[in-house]
């Protein structure tokens, strides 16, 4: 199987699912869906038509945990989410280019708890931009994380920017994207 194209393949199925619906009224379902072998079919998938909370969203870890177990090969997430542009953030609030991650995540979170409620909900809306965003890892398999960010365009349609695609490797630098809030 080859695992970079299933999830392209799983992201160009959400974009184009997301792209159908009303940009203010809808989310992309949370899907997740673990694999059963190498040629890629998958046991029963998990999808959630409103999205994921916070509490979930903590609960998968432990998910993790039993895919490893289990030994499956694969497992594939796709969220619809919300991602602070950390360029932006940073110019805004006139923070050096060159942090490390842990200088930058302290940085962030004290302007977000001190200045902001502790939620980047209440950051000004430049500073944030929603997301598709689908991975794919296994524990043979280096994770593929595909971005699409998006905007409302003029008729409350959804306008995708470019897709981004980070192998593990790229993973290593703190990524644009690494404050996301899923649905």
């Amino acid at each position: 199987m080859d695992w970079n194209a299933e999830c392209r393949r799983i992201h160009c199925l959400g974009l184009e699912k997301r792209a159908k619906m009303p940009y203010y009224d809808h989310i992309l379902p949370f899907l997740l869906r673990p694999y059963r072998d190498e040629s890629g079919s998958y046991l029963k998938e998990i999808i959630l038509e409103n999205g994921v909370d916070r509490r979930l969203i903590s609960f998968l870890p432990n998910c993790s945990a039993f895919f490893r177990k289990a030994k499956l090969p694969a497992v594939l997430m796709q969220m619809d989410s919300t991602q602070v542009r950390m360029k932006d953030f940073i110019a805004y609030f006139g923070l050096p280019e060159k942090m490390t991650r842990d200088d930058y995540r302290k940085e962030y979170g004290h302007i977000l708890n001190e200045q902001f409620g502790g939620t980047m909900a209440n950051l000004p809306p430049e500073l944030w931009t929603d997301a598709i965003l689908s991975t794919i890892k296994g524990p043979n398999l280096l994770p593929i994380v595909l971005i699409s960010k998006y905007h409302c365009g003029e008729v409350d349609d959804v306008v995708y920017e470019e897709t981004d695609e980070l192998e593990a490797m790229e993973m290593e630098i703190l990524p644009d994207w690494w404050d996301t809030v899923v649905h």
